[in-house]
C-alpha cells in the first residue's frame, strides 16, 4: 500500500492505494481519499468518527423497524422503507470496517512512499 498525490492545477490531493493484480494486469485500487494532507491517521479518525454515527443511525433505524414490524400489514412501502434503510447502513458499516482495516495496516507500515501523480 502507498500513498499516491496527484496534482490539479495548484493544489494536490492524497489517495491511499493499493496494488492488485487481475489478469495478468496490475491495477490501483483506492482505499481511501486522504484530502489536502497525507495524513493517514487523521482519515483513519473520521472514517471511526462516521462509523460511529453510522452506528447510532442504525440504532434509531433498529427501532423504528420493530416499531414498524406491526404496520407490515398495513403499509407494506413504509415497512419496506425501513428494512431497506437497515440493511443500508449495515452495508457502508461493514465498507468503513473493511477501509478502516486497510488504513490501519497502512499507517503501521514504517515506510509508506508517496508517488506523485501529475
Amino acid at each position: 500500500m502507498f500513498i499516491r498525490a496527484k496534482r490539479q492545477g495548484e493544489r494536490t490531493y492524497y489517495y491511499a492505494v493499493e496494488s492488485e493484480r487481475i489478469g495478468n494486469r496490475v491495477r490501483q485500487k483506492t482505499i481511501a481519499y486522504l484530502g489536502e494532507k497525507p495524513s493517514v491517521v487523521e482519515r483513519i479518525t473520521q472514517l471511526e468518527a462516521w462509523r460511529a454515527n453510522y452506528l447510532t443511525m442504525l440504532e434509531t433505524a433498529e427501532k423504528s423497524e420493530a416499531r414498524n414490524h406491526r404496520l407490515r400489514l398495513w403499509c407494506p412501502a413504509h415497512y419496506a422503507r425501513s428494512v431497506k434503510a437497515v440493511s443500508s447502513l449495515k452495508s457502508k458499516i461493514r465498507t468503513l470496517d473493511a477501509r478502516l482495516e486497510k488504513l490501519r495496516a497502512c499507517s503501521d507500515q514504517t515506510n509508506v512512499q508517496i508517488c506523485t501523480v501529475m
